[in-house]
């Protein structure tokens, strides 16, 4: 069970930073490789790579994760996880607001309150202006007429065959 556990968590890690990195644009290119590494992320070998911390037990990953490789191949985005090791939630907690360094990503579990407390939270909001988006302009694009006017009618016409669908499938049963 824990495996499964673990390996859920794993995986809903690694889409969180697909759509991170898949947002965030290449940092050679876009020239926000100061504001990346500054927010504790790192590239090696053109993957993105973050810090997590989860305040529950668990077991490290070896770096040479043939599933942890593959997702990284995958997303562009690798994570370095770590997770209680014979200490309690808030310990663990208080060792990392008294060092004064934080993961990219945190669960502090039982500890949350003392990350609010430490001013050690950041919005995500904020968190992806100034580390993701830092440096990127935005771009707004008025869609053509004539393509809104071609989809509404595409639109319409797939509305009719609804029934002829439902009839199709009723009958397959």
């Amino acid at each position: 069970m824990k495996k499964k556990q673990l390996t859920a968590l794993l995986l809903s890690a690694a889409m969180a930073l697909s759509l991170l990195s898949g947002c965030g644009g290449n940092a050679a290119s876009s020239g926000s490789s100061a504001s990346q590494e500054s927010a504790g992320e790192t590239e090696s070998q053109g993957i993105r790579e973050y810090t997590a911390f989860f305040a529950v037990p668990g077991t490290e990953i070896n770096d040479d994760n043939e599933i942890q490789a593959a997702i990284a191949d995958i997303t562009g985005a690798r994570v370095k996880e770590t997770w209680l090791t014979g200490q309690t939630a808030q310990e663990a907690v208080g060792t990392m607001i008294a060092g004064g360094e934080y993961p990219d990503f945190i669960d502090g579990s039982d500890g949350q309150i003392q990350l609010y407390e430490a001013g050690a939270l950041v919005a995500l909001d904020d968190y992806l202006d100034a580390k993701v988006f830092a440096g990127q302009k935005g771009t707004k694009m008025d869609p053509d007429p004539k393509d809104v006017e071609g989809y509404n009618t595409f639109i319409e016409r797939f509305k009719k065959t609804l029934p002829i669908m439902k009839a199709a499938t009723e009958t397959m049963k």
